[in-house]
Parts: C-alpha cells; structure tokens; sequence
C-alpha cells in the first residue's frame, strides 16, 4: 500500500499530473462553452459579410456607370435649374412687394382708424369736462344769486310747483 501511495504520491507532484488536469479542466470548459458551434457562428457571419460587401460592390459599380451617365446631361439640367430659379425668384420678389404693400395698407387703415377713435374720445372727454365745468359755473352762479336773492329761492319753488301742477300724471 505505501508503495501504491509512493505512486500517487509522485504523480501528484509532477507537472505532468498538473497539465492533465489543467488539460481536463480547459476540455470541460470547452465543452460547456461549445467552441465548435461559436467558430462556426464567426465563419457564416464573416462569409454572409463578404457576399454583402460583393453585393454592395456590384450595386456600387452599378451607381457609377449610372451617375456617370447622368453626369453627361447635367450641364443642361444645371442651366435648366438656373434658369428655373431666376424666373422663381423673380416672382417671388414681385409677390414679398405686393403681400408688403398690403401689410402697409392695412397698417395705415388701422393707424387712421386709432387716429380717429382716439380723437372721438378726446372730443367726448373735452365735452364732458366742459359740461362738467358748465354745471360748476352754474352751481356756483346759482348759489351766488339765491346767496344775494332770498326771494329768488321761492320764487324758483313757487315755478317749480306751478309746473308740477301742469304735468299730467
């Protein structure tokens, strides 16, 4: 038994032991991970990756020959557009003077329309105050002959009662 045990003893100690159960443990890890199917994952996209870039490639080379075709008949087309955008641009600018004409139009309407409201209720307030200021002078004109009259107090009464009489009630 002690020699079964020197055995095991020395496997033990050595590296080789060492490396086979290392070996043994990165299997195991392999095998859990599933390596095969991972590379094979890498390979089918980096092999649908170049026959996207061959597509795109072809689709690309298409493009050119097409916009170089299209490049013959540009110098037209650019003199076309130009041409185009000085007739657009002109009726632009004729409709921002007439839309500005309106809004000038429309503003001096509106100015005159302040104008004369503001003039009517100055005229209004001028009129008040000067009914208001008649009605004081009277008062106090008033108040001043009744002050210097005290005949002139019943005098009033006696037409104010005499009118009275004739209102029909």
């Amino acid at each position: 038994m002690t020699v079964l045990f020197n055995i095991w003893k020395t496997i033990v100690e050595t590296n080789t032991f060492n490396f086979i159960v290392f070996a043994l443990i990165i299997l195991f890890i392999l095998k859990k991970i599933n390596l095969s199917k991972i590379i094979s994952d890498m390979r089918d996209k980096t092999e649908n990756s170049v026959n996207s870039s061959k597509e795109e490639k072809n689709k690309s080379e298409k493009n050119l020959k097409s916009a170089q075709k299209k490049m013959s008949t540009v110098e037209k087309e650019v003199e076309t557009i130009i041409s185009d955008s000085k007739k657009t641009a002109g009726q632009i600018a004729k409709n921002i003077v007439s839309k500005a004409q309106d809004q000038i139009d429309v503003i001096e309407n509106n100015a005159k329309k302040v104008m004369k409201d503001a003039l009517l209720k100055t005229n209004i307030k001028l009129s008040g105050y000067a009914a208001k200021t008649s009605l004081n002078i009277m008062e106090n004109n008033l108040k001043q002959n009744l002050a210097n009259n005290k005949d002139l107090h019943n005098q009033f009464i006696n037409e104010a009662i005499d009118e009275l009489e004739k209102m029909e009630i």
